[in-house]
C-alpha cells in the first residue's frame, strides 16, 4: 500500500508515537492539520516518517488563523530538517470544481493509532453537498465554505477516524502515478466516527493554495538547503543578496531595502524563484512573499 501512497507521512512523537498523518508536498515540505502540530494540543517539533526514512521537524508552520474551537484554517506545515527519499504527490488542487452528484469521490488515507509498514488504508468517500453537511439535523452550519468539504457515505459505513487527523483526501485523477495525483483536502474533523448522517469534515485546500505557497514552497529556508543544494545560509540577510548579486544572480531592487532575498525552500514549485549563480540547484526569492499569511 505505502508504494501505491509514496506521499503519506506519519506525525510523530520524539519517541516514534504516531500522533497524525501527513502529506509529502516536496521533499522536504509535508501537509498535515494545525490540530496535529499547534502548541494547542499537537506535536509543535515532530519526528516525521515518510517511507523508510524519519526525519525531524526545522520549522512548523501554522495557519495563523487557525481556530481550535471551530477547527477553521486547520492547516498547517512543517519544513524537514533533511529530504524524504519518497516521491511527493503532485500537487493540491488549484480549484474545487466538484459537484455532489454521488459520482464524486476523494481517496483518503490513514492507519489509526498504530502506524506500522502494514497498516496504511485507504477509502474512497462521496463529496456531499453543503446543504446536506449543515442541515440542523447533522452539523448544522459548523461546515464553513470555503473553508472545509465534507465527505463520506450517510450511512456512515466509511469514515476516517482517531489517527487519521492531517492525512490527505486525494483526487486520484484517474492514475496511479502519484505525480498526477492531486490533494483536495485534509482530514479535519468529524462528530464521532462513522457516525451515521455527520461525514468527515475536510481542510478545503483551494482555499489555502497562497499559503501553501508563499510560506511552504517558497518559504525561507531554515536550514541552509534549497532543494537539493546545500547553500548555508538562512533566513533573510544582506550577506545572500551581497554575495548573489556579486555571483551574477539577477535580484531586482526591493522597497524593503537590502538583506530582503532568501533561499527557498523548493525552487521547483516555487515558481517565481530566481537561480542561485552560487548554488546549482538553489533559488532565491523576496523575503516578503513570506510574510504574507494566512488563507
Amino acid at each position: 500500500m505505502r508504494r501505491r501512497f509514496p506521499y503519506f507521512c506519519s506525525i510523530q512523537t520524539e519517541g516514534g508515537q504516531h500522533v497524525c498523518s501527513a502529506t509529502l508536498l516536496a521533499p522536504r515540505l509535508v501537509l498535515t492539520s494545525a490540530f496535529c502540530v499547534s502548541p494547542l494540543g499537537g506535536v509543535p517539533d515532530p519526528r516525521v516518517a515518510c517511507g523508510a526514512g524519519v526525519m525531524q521537524a526545522a520549522r512548523t508552520i501554522v495557519n495563523p488563523k487557525y481556530e481550535a474551537a471551530t477547527f477553521r484554517n486547520d492547516i498547517a506545515m512543517v519544513e524537514l530538517n533533511e529530504s524524504a527519499h519518497s516521491t511527493p504527490i503532485g500537487g493540491t488542487i488549484a480549484g474545487f470544481n466538484y459537484e455532489a452528484d454521488g459520482k464524486t469521490t476523494f481517496t483518503i488515507l490513514g492507519c489509526g493509532v498504530g502506524c506500522g509498514s502494514n497498516q496504511l488504508r485507504q477509502a474512497s468517500v462521496p463529496l456531499q453537498a453543503y446543504s446536506v453537511c449543515n442541515a440542523p439535523s447533522a452539523y448544522a452550519g459548523a461546515v464553513v465554505d470555503p473553508d472545509m468539504f465534507c465527505a463520506g457515505p450517510l450511512d456512515g459505513s466509511v469514515d476516517s477516524c482517531s489517527g487519521d487527523s492531517g492525512g490527505p483526501a486525494i483526487d486520484m485523477k484517474g492514475s496511479s502515478n502519484p505525480r498526477d495525483q492531486r490533494q483536495a483536502g485534509i482530514i479535519s474533523w468529524g462528530a464521532g466516527c462513522a457516525r451515521p448522517g455527520f461525514p468527515g469534515v475536510y481542510t478545503r485546500l483551494d482555499t489555502y493554495e497562497s499559503f501553501i505557497y508563499n510560506e511552504g514552497y517558497c518559504g525561507c529556508t531554515t536550514t541552509g538547503l534549497s532543494g537539493a543544494a546545500d547553500t548555508a545560509p538562512q533566513g533573510c540577510s544582506a550577506e545572500v543578496e551581497l554575495q548573489e548579486r556579486e555571483a551574477g544572480t539577477a535580484l531586482s531592487e526591493s522597497s524593503d531595502g537590502p538583506g530582503t532575498w532568501c533561499y527557498v525552500v523548493d525552487p521547483e514549485r516555487c515558481t517565481h524563484s530566481i537561480p542561485s549563480q552560487l548554488f546549482a540547484g538553489a533559488a532565491l526569492a523576496p523575503c516578503t512573499t513570506n510574510r504574507t499569511l494566512g488563507a
